[in-house]
């Protein structure tokens, strides 16, 4: 079998709007978007951002990122 890519699904919580204009102001470009749910890219790290608000999933949900030269940013 061969994977051509996972992109995990990140709950926007109550403001999906406020959550997609953070994501581009940390440097993320909007490949495609919708009322429902939009692709971010920084490079070669690719999710999609969905307009979900749930607070017990949000309360469990985790992911890990990592970053180089986090002081230049």
């Amino acid at each position: 079998m061969n994977y051509s890519s996972i992109k995990p699904i990140i709950p926007s919580g109550s403001d999906y709007n406020q959550s997609l204009e953070f994501f581009k102001h940390i440097g993320f470009n909007v490949n495609w978007e919708n009322e429902s749910i939009s692709e971010l890219q920084f490079e070669k790290c690719i999710f999609l951002l969905q307009n979900f608000n749930n607070q017990e999933f949000q309360n469990n949900y985790m992911v890990s990122v990592n970053v180089e030269n986090l002081d230049e940013f």
